[in-house]
């Protein structure tokens, strides 16, 4: 693969390098202080969408598709105007054992209120941008941006964004530092014209409410018997009592080495 700066595109691909760039210098190395604020741009409706879908053609692994039903496309860049990433979300997927156990919605909640979930199908930082926790921070500040855009265009306000992560490539480091919640895996199954198939890869589900937890982001009475939400906000919660508890024990640290003592073949 080549560099997202230096890199040549077919002529089918509608892009070269210059249009990577932006007339913009390339990031090799940068800390994440030099590339802030983030600039989102949602290009689905904009002539840069054929940009947007170059780009990740080239350089996300699943390549790329349409993007059915609803569906925004961002391209990212740095306050100089740099381009770093590109990120694709679209309608939730239909059904999805660990995610409808972690909300704990009925089959005809799940059809009401499916709309409000939207599935991060699409996250690629272009080569070349090496920019340590970008991707944990761009995942962030993406949220708000979100929000505003598909309730502004769709006319529905968002709930919960849940998203899969290959973990034969990848370890969800960016996701979970960025406060998703790991909640299951999927079962192996893709979509196709025809209904689902099995291709056995699975891949680890996450998610992330909108709200306190993953039932009252629906306004759920019942919480599920599976309280992944649960847990994760209460562990959340104690992190600042554990930072202390680590300090004291720290500051009373006794560095002198314990008195010696023998340990003969009886002991043992």
């Amino acid at each position: 693969m080549k560099d997202a700066c230096s890199g040549t595109m077919s002529h089918d691909e509608s892009l070269d390098a210059a249009t990577v760039a932006m007339g913009a210098p390339c990031l090799r190395t940068a800390p994440l202080s030099q590339v802030r604020p983030l600039r989102f741009e949602e290009v689905s409706r904009t002539a840069d969408r054929r940009r947007w879908d170059a780009l990740v053609r080239r350089y996300h692994y699943l390549g790329y598709r349409n993007l059915v039903g609803m569906h925004l496309k961002y391209l990212i860049y740095s306050s100089r105007g740099n381009l770093l990433a590109a990120t694709g979300w679209s309608s939730s997927v239909w059904k999805l054992k660990s995610r409808d156990l972690a909300i704990g919605w009925s089959a005809p909640e799940r059809r009401r209120l499916l709309g409000s979930v939207a599935n991060n199908s699409r996250f690629v930082i272009f080569p070349g941008v090496k920019i340590p926790h970008l991707a944990s921070h761009l995942l962030a500040q993406q949220i708000g941006h979100l929000k505003k855009d598909w309730e502004s265009k769709y006319g529905v306000r968002l709930r919960i964004l849940e998203t899969f992560v290959d973990p034969s490539r990848f370890r969800g480091t960016s996701y979970r530092a960025a406060n998703w919640i790991c909640v299951g895996r999927t079962q192996g199954y893709a979509k196709t014209r025809n209904g689902f198939e099995y291709h056995g890869q699975t891949k680890e589900v996450y998610v992330y409410p909108l709200s306190t937890n993953l039932s009252e982001a629906f306004g759920l009475q019942h919480h599920p018997e599976i309280a992944v939400d649960h847990r994760y906000y209460k562990a959340l919660a104690q992190v600042e009592e554990r930072r202390a508890q680590m300090a004291i024990a720290k500051a009373g640290w006794n560095t002198k080495v314990a008195p010696s003592f023998s340990v003969d073949e009886d002991d043992l």
